[in-house]
């Protein structure tokens, strides 16, 4: 999953928010680029673990019992997700977001597998941040 995201996730999306004519993610890492490599890095690895955990391991089973959808709980939680970076990233930082997002929903819905899911969203994003 983490090759994925990184090798083809991530090139797609960049170029479909330029393609889009999306703005940039530049407003966030403009904010980054000045924090020393070690906090991208804990960063990294403390929001892929809280995010997964929050928004896969508890929003979606919640709303997937609550709507009798798993399905359904994944969708609503992908588009909350999302939407959570619109503060710091921008509308294109949402685009991205929701695009790189779809593929932790679905292996999630698959697998079910929190912990995976965990470590692969902070080492993808630690990765992603220490490349800025």
């Amino acid at each position: 999953m983490v090759g994925l995201q990184l090798y083809i996730v991530t090139p797609i999306g960049t170029d479909l928010i330029t393609l889009l004519n999306l703005p940039s993610l530049n407003i966030g890492v403009d904010k980054l680029q000045a924090l020393p490599k070690v906090y991208l890095l804990l960063l990294g690895i403390v929001s892929g673990c809280v995010e997964e955990l929050f928004y896969r391991g508890y929003a979606t089973e919640r709303l997937g019992a609550l709507t009798g959808k798993i399905e359904l709980g994944g969708c609503l939680t992908l588009i909350a997700f999302a939407l959570s970076h619109l503060p710091f990233w921008g509308l294109g930082g949402v685009f991205f977001t929701l695009f790189g997002g779809s593929i932790f929903t679905v292996f999630y819905l698959w697998r079910r597998d929190l912990l995976a899911n965990m470590m692969a969203h902070a080492a993808v994003a630690s990765i992603q941040l220490l490349s800025i």
